[in-house]
């Protein structure tokens, strides 16, 4: 990961657990603390994936993502960043290559595995994910 892709992936992280502090509400669709979602800089589309758990490990590397039509994308050597917000808040960003991102648009996010660390992506969220990402590519990809 590049200093850019780090510092902006901790940036929306900080962001994230900030705008959900402040605020009163339990984890919702309203909540910033999003699991999945893709943004795109001039340098390609990235894929920020997040998942709480109860359990702290450091250092560890890996992510799964499956897709509803059940093809798999790995990234065995892909860094994980790991907050304390109440509960230990892990997070992987990363660049997607041009064949990931057909993948994905051809099928949306069912789960993601960060290290050992499982999430069900909801129905509603797999949806806005979808369209999130088929609007970045279709804007001069």
């Amino acid at each position: 990961m590049s200093f850019a892709e780090n510092t902006f992936s901790r940036c929306y992280l900080n962001k994230s657990i900030a705008a959900r502090q402040s605020t009163n509400t339990e984890e919702s669709a309203a909540n910033p603390l999003k699991a999945v979602q893709f943004t795109k800089d001039l340098n390609g589309i990235y894929l920020t994936l997040i998942v709480r758990s109860t359990t702290l490990n450091s250092d560890k590397k890996g992510v799964t993502i499956t897709l509803k039509n059940g093809m798999k994308i790995f990234r065995p050597k892909e860094k994980i960043n790991v907050e304390y917000d109440g509960g230990y808040v892990y997070m992987s960003f990363m660049k997607l290559t041009p064949n990931e991102i057909k993948k994905m648009m051809g099928s949306a996010i069912i789960n993601f595995r960060l290290y050992h660390h499982n999430k069900v992506v909801e129905m509603k969220t797999r949806s806005n994910a979808l369209h999130e990402l088929r609007q970045l590519a279709s804007n001069g990809m």
